[in-house]
């Protein structure tokens, strides 16, 4: 099984580069890091869990989601949607040769996922397509796209697992 982490900022072409390459890859799924935090959302405030009605409930309030990620990573651990990802293709026994992981922003979530598959599996897509909800904000989870965007990486580059850990060493650096 190969994983492809897909991070990048607000805007920046994550899900089409999911949705076109489920379109042309066989056995391939996309499994999102945020699905329990949409789910908890969902639940409490109560709107339309199809993806048009969460697009459009997100797009007036994302905030609240920023905000409860943070609140459950401070008091879980900030591996914890990793790990529920990483817990639900084990558990589900999902078959697949392929799974795209549109919605990873934190270097925590990369090295859950070196713990649990070799790094030959592993590869990093950058993506940094200007659409029209283009935006770099200020919010704990974009400081990694930030990162990757001041390294001059261009949109949809490929970056290896072991490219990335040299990458990830540098950005934790500047975060000191």
């Amino acid at each position: 099984m190969k994983i492809i982490l897909i991070c990048g900022v607000v805007g920046a072409g994550k899900d089409t580069f999911a949705n076109e390459m489920m379109a042309n890859e066989d056995n391939c799924k996309i499994m999102r890091l945020a699905t329990p935090l949409r789910t908890i959302c969902c639940d409490i405030y109560k709107f339309d869990n199809s993806e048009d009605g969460y697009t459009e409930w997100k797009s007036q309030n994302r905030e609240k989601m920023v905000n409860m990620a943070q609140v459950m990573k401070k008091t879980m651990g900030r591996h914890i949607f990793a790990q529920g990802l990483i817990n639900n293709l084990y558990d589900k026994k999902i078959d697949a040769d392929i799974i795209l992981v549109p919605d990873f922003r934190d270097p925590v979530e990369f090295t859950c996922f070196i713990d649990y598959f070799e790094l030959k599996d592993i590869e990093v897509i950058f993506t940094n397509y200007k659409s029209d909800r283009y935006e770099i904000r200020d919010d704990p989870d974009e400081k990694m796209a930030q990162f990757l965007i001041k390294k001059g990486l261009k949109h949809r580059e490929r970056i290896l697992a072991e490219d990335f850990l040299f990458l990830m060493e540098e950005y934790y650096a500047t975060q000191r």
